[in-house]
């Protein structure tokens, strides 16, 4: 590990104004250049954690493009930049492979903003750590590394391939170079408290209202949003919210899977959250995501739980339905979803999938052969290779333990259920690396449905949204999966769970349609913004 503390004293400042302190968060995906940034834009030696990549890093760390890389960071990297007489910046810079994620939570904690390096020739890369700081509603610009001072794509071209909005800042930088570095932070700043300034509970350090006069050209904008923010938080006022709609179809009928992912659906059934919305909702079970296409089209089920993206987004772009997202069902976690093998097989490394049977719940292609083939490639593995059957989860299991596959790809709670019962093995996590918190599944109905039933969609969106929210308590989710998954209570609270997002985000479901296109399931790209019930 790099011994240097990153402890000089600091220069004497001028004056005897007290120092506003920023904390900003370096984030990226692995080999992106976080720690060269932190490195060439701080005033002090940086801390680095930086540890040479050894023999079982092979296999899990995907170097393409990377061919010269041989050391990561570890924990964190930190900087400090006086970016004013009284203005400081303490940066953060994160550590890239997800098995280090675990450290995030906490270096981010208190940060005005992040600056989201990215590298053009793996974009898709990136697309975990934007979800990241989506969700924890951090302000991001996104930095665009020039390798070699390469920049091949025009703005227009990476805020399509990156799904971003209008409103997120892209910047061409050159993680090397000092100038480069600030302009990309000082733009960060801007941006951050701009958005401070617009959502003024979020609050931000107490900057006094006063000038900020720049030592490295951070831009006239800075100092009146230091000073506008607090002005516009001391006048915020909250008006009444405008009372929704009754649904103008009282009774609805929804279908899903007995897997973890909709234990929302569950809860704000077991609650009261629908019968508070005033609607009686009607749940049914359901064994592949595909089966429920039909009851969506002859209207006997109005609206679908936990389906599969790859299924539904196939259909609209084949244009065999025009189906609308409700909402996110959930994020892949850690050990969520496992490609597992029987105790028997033989088989101990993902690379000898090639030839093998491997078992899924819907006709391929669908999200676990999406998620699957791109991680095997990484591995060095030919997907075309492997050979997929289709079968419910249940008799994956039951497969597994015959010899009549020889990998199965499993949700919770069957990958728990297949470890206890038979002694699966789990082989390789489909949703890591590049597929790192992938959006597995949503809440789908039809275009007719929605245009109809406004309301009606409307009163669902807001139960399920507060028991998304309640989901984040492991507990309430346990208590609730043995009353329609088969598992006791003694294996409900050890289950792995998702995260269950609470908004609809469309941005984050682009990701899987880009991916799909990218792999040639389907022949143009789909606009999910255009698919969402907003």
């Amino acid at each position: 590990m790099n011994s240097a503390s990153g402890s000089e004293p600091a220069a004497p400042r001028r004056g005897a104004r007290p120092v506003t302190p920023l904390k900003v968060v370096v984030a990226g995906a692995f080999g992106v250049g976080k720690t060269t940034f932190v490195g060439s834009s701080s005033d002090i030696t940086p801390l680095t954690t930086e540890e040479v990549m050894t023999a079982p890093s092979e296999g899990i760390d995907d170097l393409s493009g990377l061919p010269d890389k041989r050391t990561t960071t570890v924990a964190m990297d930190f900087g400090r930049l006086d970016l004013d007489d009284d203005l400081v910046l303490y940066l953060f810079g994160t550590p890239g492979q997800y098995r280090f994620w675990f450290m995030w939570d906490q270096l981010v904690t208190g940060a005005v903003g992040a600056v989201v390096l990215v590298d053009t020739r793996r974009l898709i890369d990136s697309f975990p750590v934007l979800d990241y700081f989506e969700r924890a509603g951090i302000p991001v610009v996104v930095g665009v590394n020039g390798f070699d001072g390469e920049f091949p794509y025009t703005e227009d071209q990476l805020r399509e391939a990156l799904a971003l909005g209008a409103g997120r800042p892209i910047v061409r930088c050159d993680a090397r170079d000092r100038t480069s570095a600030t302009r990309t932070l000082v733009t960060l700043v801007e941006h951050a408290l701009a958005a401070r300034a617009a959502s003024p509970a979020a609050g931000v350090p107490s900057a006094g209202g006063r000038p900020v006069r720049a030592r490295i050209s951070p831009g006239p904008r800075i100092a009146a949003l230091l000073a506008g923010v607090l002005l516009v938080a001391g006048a915020c006022a909250q008006t009444p919210a405008a009372t929704p709609e009754r649904p103008e179809k009282a009774s609805i009928t929804v279908t899903g899977l007995p897997i973890v992912d909709i234990a929302p659906l569950h809860l704000a059934q077991q609650q009261g959250l629908f019968a508070e919305q005033g609607l009686n909702v009607t749940i049914k079970p359901l064994t592949s995501s595909d089966q429920s296409l039909p009851g969506l089209a002859d209207g006997s089920v109005d609206i679908v739980a936990g389906g599969n993206y790859v299924t539904f987004f196939e259909a609209q772009a084949r244009k065999e339905t025009d189906i609308r997202v409700v909402a996110e069902a959930a994020l892949a976690s850690p050990g969520l979803d496992q490609v597992v093998t029987g105790p028997r097989s033989g088989i101990t490394d993902p690379r000898q999938l090639a030839g093998r049977t491997v078992a899924v719940n819907t006709p391929a292609p669908n999200i676990q052969t999406l998620t699957l083939n791109r991680v095997l490639a990484g591995r060095g593995v030919d997907p075309a290779s492997v050979k997929y059957v289709t079968m419910p989860f249940a008799q994956s299991v039951t497969a597994l333990e015959t010899g009549g596959v020889d990998a199965a790809w499993l949700v919770e709670p069957f990958v728990t259920q297949a470890e206890q019962s038979i002694g699966a093995l789990p082989l390789i996590d489909p949703t890591s690396g590049p597929t790192d918190a992938f959006p597995l599944d949503g809440y789908f109905t039809t275009a007719r449905f929605a245009a109809q039933y406004p309301a009606t969609v409307a009163a669902f969106q807001r139960a399920l949204s507060q028991a998304s929210e309640r989901a984040a308590d492991d507990q309430q989710v346990a208590t609730s999966l043995p009353s329609y998954t088969p598992i006791s209570a003694t294996t409900a609270g050890i289950l792995t769970l998702p995260e269950y997002p609470s908004t609809l985000q469309p941005q984050r479901l682009q990701r899987v349609a880009d991916l799909m296109t990218q792999a040639g399931m389907i022949p143009d790209r789909l606009d999910t913004a255009s698919l969402a019930v907003r």
